[in-house]
């Protein structure tokens, strides 16, 4: 018969050595995360340095002005990019050649052209033209009505609004009679006016912003004058308008 009693029991250093393992492997999982500790330390010290001289070079940027954020454009900055009289006062401006901001007539000319008027452009005429807004008559009102002697050029200006009830039938029949009166319908698209009909219909012309914004573009390009000027400098942030707001 065989017996166990004199075996040596192997349960103590089993049990030893399990506890020994979990000893090394806990120690090793220390160590790795002490290392991992330090990684991670040394990157966030780094990652602040850098941070701090970003933050740095931005207050330096934003001292000196060359740091920015918003609109540059003036009717961008008051809320009104597409506000419908105030294109239609920088418009009447633009088409003074006395304004001041010294384009002389080549906005004008761009403009009538672009208009396809039938007027023959008399040089001494454009020098002295008449320019009023919301001019009103009857029973309507124009936005932009340009005069000079032998032509009359009444121009209907349509952002976002929509058109009155007959609006430009009642404005053709209001100013046709003026002086070899021409009729415009600007609007973002250069669509035709919905409420010009019979004579109305073949009087307006159409035009849109973007054509609008080239003219503009054009006559700041083809200027000789290149001083530097607050009228200038205000036909430029309008282009800039045009530019950013009607595609």
């Amino acid at each position: 018969m065989t017996t166990t009693a004199n075996k040596p029991s192997v349960v103590g250093s089993w049990n030893e050595q399990v506890i020994r393992l979990q000893n090394e492997w806990a120690a090793i999982l220390e160590r790795r995360a002490q290392h991992k500790n330090e990684r991670i330390e040394n990157r966030v010290t780094t990652w602040k340095a850098a941070v701090d001289s970003m933050q740095l070079e931005y207050e330096e940027l934003v001292a000196k002005g060359e740091w920015f954020r918003g609109p540059s454009d003036l009717l961008s900055i008051i809320g009104r990019p597409r506000y419908e009289t105030y294109h239609s006062a920088m418009i009447a401006w633009l088409l003074d050649p006395l304004a001041r901001h010294m384009l002389g007539d080549r906005f004008l000319r761009a403009f009538l052209v672009a208009c396809n008027t039938d007027w023959a452009f008399d040089k001494a005429l454009l020098a002295t033209p008449t320019i009023t807004c919301e001019e009103t008559r009857d029973n309507c009102r124009a936005d932009i009505i340009f005069r000079v002697s032998g032509f009359t050029l009444v121009i209907e200006n349509k952002v976002d609004a929509s058109e009155g009830d007959t609006q430009c039938d009642r404005l053709f029949n209001a100013f046709n009679k003026d002086e070899d009166a021409c009729f415009l319908f600007l609007t973002p698209t250069g669509r035709r006016p919905r409420t010009a009909t019979g004579e109305a219909a073949e009087a307006f012309c159409t035009l849109s912003y973007s054509q609008l914004r080239s003219c503009l573009k054009s006559a700041l390009d083809n200027s000789s004058n290149l001083a530097a000027s607050v009228g200038r400098a205000t036909a430029i942030n309008y282009l800039t308008t045009l530019m950013k707001d009607f595609r």
